[in-house]
């Protein structure tokens, strides 16, 4: 390295320029261009950037590219890999897929319960008389439906993996509890 920096240094005083104006015509950093002429290795970038500069310097001065790049040290090999001889598998996530949508399910049913019935005015709107959550589990989306609107209260539906033969395996409020003004039962189907 010692030697490439010497003929560069040389060649670039033979051509009258400074480093200055080889940053500006080649736009190599200043301090490469100190560190190369100096063979300093510690202040260089990577080996593909060195030899970028010294490639581009050479050409700059009228030196040859290719002698120039034989003066650089040798690379060192890259350590060689070997193949893996076992394969673990990583927990899968899919395991955990239905509790965490039935959470995230009753979570948002929860939500829409509690915003439908706010009444805008910092309170909880009256319960409505006559309307009671209906006991839906393990009933079908028909049977459901038509409990619901025997009801006549309004309602979603959430499916966690939509099949067919789909039965109710939670709801929102919970059977038997009194419906406010407003309110709609969030259904929670499943298998």
């Amino acid at each position: 390295m010692d030697r490439l920096g010497e003929i560069l240094r040389q060649a670039r005083h033979r051509k009258g320029v400074s480093l200055k104006e080889v940053e500006e015509a080649t736009r190599i950093p200043l301090k490469y261009l100190i560190a190369l002429e100096g063979g300093d290795q510690t202040n260089l970038p990577s080996p593909a950037y060195v030899r970028g500069f010294v490639r581009l310097y050479a050409s700059f001065l009228g030196l040859d590219p290719a002698e120039m790049l034989s003066l650089l040290p040798q690379e060192e090999q890259a350590p060689t890999l070997r193949p893996m001889t076992r394969v673990e598998q990583l927990p899968s996530l899919t395991s955990s897929l239905p509790f965490v949508s039935t959470l995230v399910a009753i979570f948002l049913a929860a939500i829409m319960v509690i915003s439908t019935a706010w009444d805008g005015k910092g309170g909880i709107a009256r319960l409505q008389s006559g309307h009671i959550a209906p006991a839906l589990k393990g009933q079908t989306v028909e049977s459901a439906i038509a409990a619901l609107e025997k009801e006549g209260v309004g309602f979603v539906f959430l499916h966690l993996s939509p099949a067919e033969g789909d039965v109710v395996v939670d709801q929102a409020p919970r059977p038997g509890q009194a419906l406010r003004a407003g309110e709609v039962v969030v259904v929670v189907l499943g298998r």
